[in-house]
């Protein structure tokens, strides 16, 4: 059975990684729709299994655009963040993504439940179940080249 220790997120981490997801690959920061991100944040915490939780920030981030930069980046990042937390890894290839959150999620082309099922069928197990912050930010450090194409 997969470990998850389910920790109830914040706004005030969402947009410090979105601050970082900038500083890293380009934008300015502002926020368009605070009740939107917060939204977003709550269909997390109102969750407990982590391909929901991602599922749910990745749709309801990457539709609703809450920041004025960065929305399909952030959206990305940290559904990755929360899956690998709960010992869950992406195993899409790059293009894949590109396309899916591009092209579907940030264009209003699916609902949560594609985005969940998209997550799940291109996810697998791992042992590790690192800490939501820390592995966020070294995926963000790491994603760089992504994260301009995901612009």
């Amino acid at each position: 059975m997969t470990y998850f220790k389910n920790i109830k997120r914040t706004t005030e981490e969402i947009i410090n990684h979105n601050k970082h997801i900038l500083s890293v690959s380009g934008g300015n920061f502002g926020i368009i729709n605070k009740s939107t991100l917060e939204f977003a944040v709550d269909s997390v915490n109102n969750e407990i299994d982590p391909i929901k939780q991602a599922g749910n920030f990745l749709y309801y981030a990457g539709a609703g655009h809450p920041f004025e930069n960065g929305n399909k980046r952030t959206a990305f990042e940290i559904a990755k963040g929360i899956m690998a937390s709960g010992a869950i890894v992406i195993d899409a290839s790059e293009t894949g993504i590109i396309n899916f959150v591009t092209g579907s999620v940030a264009q209003g082309k699916t609902d949560v439940k594609t985005v969940t099922n998209w997550l799940s069928s291109h996810s697998r197990l791992t042992d590790e179940h690192p800490e939501f912050n820390r592995i966020t930010k070294e995926n963000i450090d790491k994603d760089k080249e992504l994260l301009k194409k995901l612009d």
